[in-house]
């Protein structure tokens, strides 16, 4: 690997940060396939996992961008050939944004790609948000999340729904609505003391599997559009279930949504091929003997991380259970801040 170049004295280098989300229900409606003639509707959640991003001005003649999550090192010319499939999203946001400033860009996550926390999402809001505040901008969340979407979907044709963007970009647990006309983010006022509550009964649990989830996606969305009487029905059903989560988390009635939960992936597992395994129904099934009361395979399915509803009283239980099993707990708190600049100062 070729030296980087040296960054210049008096320029400015911003650290910017976005987290990664649970999606708490309604998955799989923000496909574009379906929420343009439906209505989509996501409840979902960020935590304190995060994608970072540093970008600093530099003396060479190219972008350079280095990717700790793909271990990955490349310069980048505009008009040059693409990368490769693992960094084409930052290049097309560099394409996107128009940063003609030659920048050296690193990003990390603390949690592997393809393990349905949204991480793709993270970055792409992160680097848009860098990006757009370096050419002097103020970026609002909105903004930076239809950037970011019109990067991975419209550019770049990647199969996939919008929540993650706007998650990130806005932080928090929120209402998110999409439709023909626009996507439209509210918050959920949960009473005192159940959003501490339902932060300690939701346990998160890595595979050991991670998963392009393109594939799925791509069977989704094209059953989607097809109208598929079978994926065209779970998904109506999936986007009631999210209305009736939104009362019972505004309700308090926890209990009743982690049972919800359960409900909503028996139906995911109708809208496309490959959302889960013979491994994974085992787990499940475990989990649900250890005292669960509901769960699911967090992003588009296939692997990566399982999320569960677990009663106080059964937590010990169900996390000694599926640590015997090979799974890895994974200790998280809800965040409340969405995209955030880190530092912004000026080298000497």
């Amino acid at each position: 690997m070729s030296a980087i170049a040296p960054v210049p004295n008096g320029q400015q280098t911003l650290i910017v940060r976005a987290p990664l989300r649970l999606s708490l229900a309604g998955g799989g409606t923000d496909i574009d396939a379906y929420s343009r003639a439906y209505g989509g509707l996501v409840v979902s959640t960020t935590i304190d996992k995060h994608v970072y991003v540093v970008a600093r001005p530099t003396d060479s003649e190219e972008t350079q961008i280095l990717s700790a999550d793909y271990g990955t090192f490349v310069r980048h010319i505009p008009s040059a050939p693409s990368f490769g499939i693992d960094l084409a999203l930052p290049k097309a946001i560099l394409d996107e944004v128009q940063a003609h400033q030659r920048l050296q860009i690193f990003i990390a996550s603390e949690v592997s790609p393809g393990t349905g926390l949204g991480s793709s999402g993270s970055v792409a809001v992160a680097l848009t948000h860098a990006l757009l505040t370096l050419k002097g901008a103020l970026p609002e969340p909105d903004s930076v999340a239809q950037v970011a979407c019109r990067v991975k979907i419209d550019r770049l044709g990647q199969p996939a729904g919008r929540q993650d963007e706007y998650a990130a970009a806005f932080g928090g647990m929120n209402v998110i609505r999409f439709s023909e006309t626009g996507v439209h983010v509210s918050p959920i006022q949960l009473p005192q003391g159940a959003r501490r509550n339902l932060e300690q009964r939701l346990l998160l649990f890595h595979t050991g599997k991670t998963r392009n989830s393109s594939t799925i996606l791509r069977d989704q969305e094209a059953k989607a559009a097809s109208k598929s009487p079978d994926s065209l029905q779970a998904l109506h059903g999936i986007r009631e279930l999210a209305e009736r989560a939104i009362r019972l988390l505004e309700d308090g009635d926890l209990d009743g949504y982690g049972r919800l939960l359960g409900q909503s992936w028996l139906l995911k597992r109708r809208i496309a091929t490959g959302i889960s395994s013979s491994a994974i129904d085992a787990w499940y099934e475990a989990a649900l003997v250890a005292g669960a009361l509901g769960g699911k395979i967090a992003g588009a399915g296939g692997g990566g991380f399982l999320l569960l509803y677990v009663p106080d009283l059964s937590r010990q239980r169900v996390i000694s259970t599926l640590e015997r099993l090979g799974l890895r707990h994974l200790d998280f708190a809800f965040e409340r801040a969405g995209v955030t600049v880190l530092l912004d100062s000026v080298l000497r």
